[in-house]
């Protein structure tokens, strides 16, 4: 038994210092800003979300076009309504855009609070897209902390965790919980 647990310490450990290094390099990226040629420039973390390969430049123009299409909208009520209308007509491989609408959103300097919007509309979706979507979400710093809350609380009960234990790593919990329970993902 003290084998397993001084196995669970070095695994601990190994992956803290490979998230330190990650943190680090994210760091120097910039993160989902819009340039003035309107190309978006994606952080690692988002091409690591897309399955490791960089987005087309075609789906940053489709990210750019969306974004540019709901900063023009004043009221926020109708931001989110066209929000959730982008969401509905994405198809499944490009749900990361809608994540990506959320962090801008997050990260503008007047935010319509799109996250509550994909939290209700995601919850209509397979896990196999929702659950990602909002482990990504956790990762933005802007989060407010009754969102952030409100998220941890989702996933527990998504993947039976208690709500006393500590998670370090929402990424790997929602990976393993994936694999395992194939079915989600067909859904």
């Amino acid at each position: 038994m003290k084998t397993f647990k001084n196995l669970g310490v070095v695994m601990t450990c190994l992956f803290a210092l490979n998230s330190c290094r990650k943190a680090e390099v994210s760091e120097d990226d910039e993160v989902d800003k819009i340039e003035e040629g309107g190309k978006v420039v994606a952080s690692s973390r988002s091409r690591i979300l897309s399955g490791g390969s960089e987005r087309s430049k075609s789906g940053q123009a489709r990210v750019a076009r969306f974004l540019s299409e709901l900063k023009k909208i004043p009221d926020h009520q109708e931001r989110r309504n066209s929000f959730s209308d982008i969401l509905l007509d994405l198809p499944n491989n490009e749900h990361d855009i809608a994540v990506e609408l959320v962090i801008a959103d997050l990260n503008s300097e007047d935010p319509a609070n799109l996250v509550s919007e994909y939290l209700e509309m995601s919850s209509l979706m397979s896990p196999a897209l929702q659950l990602p979507g909002i482990v990504r979400l956790l990762e933005e710093p802007k989060l407010l902390p009754l969102q952030r809350a409100a998220m941890e609380q989702q996933l527990r009960q998504d993947i039976g965790i208690p709500a006393d234990q500590i998670v370090r790593d929402w990424r790997l919990l929602i990976g393993d919980h994936l694999r395992k329970n194939e079915a989600l993902i067909s859904e």
